[in-house]
């Protein structure tokens, strides 16, 4: 009799959609919130049978008026007795957002980031801070090693800007807060190994 163990090692891709408030990214009266779209990589590690720990890794180029990539450190809790395909989870996790604020990439400002203006003056200037992640979501067994996921997540950042128009050479560093609401859909990839029986080769 053979027998399957999933080893402790996943590994996960996943397309992100997220819809962003950034109070106090700009001034009073102007637009503070967008979506974005972009992709991310998870790696986790079982450590017991309801706990992984998990390092994602994202970028969100496109849609928004920021690009954005994060690193984000955390848990995955699941339930420790689960006889059925479809697993509940929790994630908790902290993270490092790094934000570039571009000139101009296009003018099809409802897909790329579109320029951003104030008082009639180009914008430029990037932004970095740390934040906490929590989410819920579900994983479903299609086969021995693969799994799909789904999940939606909150992620709240204080952000530091440094701003650059192109009127100035440069300015200090600003603050504002930056909460994103993220929807996720991935596929997991988790090797088995296969295991005899001792039964199967006893004497």
């Amino acid at each position: 009799m053979v027998q399957y163990r999933r080893l402790a090692i996943s590994v996960e891709s996943y397309p992100l959609v997220s819809f962003v408030d950034a109070a106090g990214f700009f001034s009073a009266g102007v637009l503070s919130h967008w979506t974005s779209y972009g992709v991310g990589t998870r790696a986790s590690y079982r450590i017991k049978s309801f706990l992984s720990a998990t390092l994602d890794l994202t970028s969100s180029p496109f849609g928004g008026l920021l690009t954005t990539q994060t690193a984000e450190l955390g848990a995955r809790l699941l339930p420790e007795r689960w006889d059925h395909k479809a697993h509940p989870f929790v994630d908790l996790r902290a993270g490092y957002m790094f934000a570039y604020q571009g000139y101009s990439t296009s003018a099809n400002a409802s897909f790329v980031n579109p320029p951003i203006q104030q008082n009639g003056v180009r914008q430029s200037g990037y932004s970095q801070g740390f934040g906490g992640v929590a989410g819920v979501g579900v994983e479903y067994s299609l086969t021995r090693t693969m799994m799909l996921t789904a999940s939606s997540s909150v992620m709240r950042n204080h952000m530091s800007m440094h701003r650059i128009s192109a009127a100035t050479s440069g300015a200090g560093p600003d603050g504002y807060q930056m909460t994103s609401y993220r929807v996720t859909l991935g596929l997991r990839y988790n090797p088995v190994r296969a295991m005899r029986s001792s039964a199967n080769t006893a004497p």
